[in-house]
């Protein structure tokens, strides 16, 4: 590999982990670095998907992660193929939700999957143009918002 397409993979696989931190932060901020401002995504999980751009997602992602207290997004090493100021990526996931009962019980819920993307080399750096999210398996339940405590912040360690 030339030494730019060592430095490309280094920042791709950054863009993949930013992905994972914004998530686990709730920093839009951050989440817009790692798509390009016409990204188009889709999930899929369980039989059913969802498709859209990156504002509709932003506003679901909004949304979707209020009732946790706690998230963590772990990746597998991207494997990436450079075309250029084009790339494929793909890795696996393993994340975990966890939420807190009205009665202060824990609820863990794990989703596992692949993500399929398509980056491309902006004039701000590697972003996410097209991604695809294929869920494999969940365990655990994902309650609903109404039976768990709505948190974003981490509880205090205990003294």
């Amino acid at each position: 590999m030339t030494p730019r397409e060592i430095a490309d993979h280094i920042e791709i696989g950054q863009v993949i982990q930013r992905y994972g931190r914004a998530l686990d932060t709730a920093d839009y901020e951050l989440l817009r670095t790692v798509f390009a401002p016409d990204a188009t995504l889709r999930y899929e999980m369980e039989g059913r998907g969802t498709e859209g751009n990156l504002e509709k997602w932003m506003e679901l992602w909004r949304t979707f992660l209020v009732p946790f207290f706690w998230t963590s997004h772990q990746f597998s090493p991207p494997l990436i193929e450079l075309d250029g100021d084009r790339a494929r990526a793909s890795c696996r996931l393993i994340a975990s939700h966890v939420q807190i009962r009205l009665d202060d019980s824990r609820n863990l819920w794990t989703v596992y999957g692949d993500y399929e993307d398509q980056l491309a080399r902006l004039e701000e750096g590697w972003r996410i143009q097209q991604r695809l999210f294929h869920g494999v398996h969940t365990e655990g339940e994902l309650l609903p918002a109404d039976a768990v405590k709505s948190l974003r912040e981490r509880p205090p360690a205990p003294a």
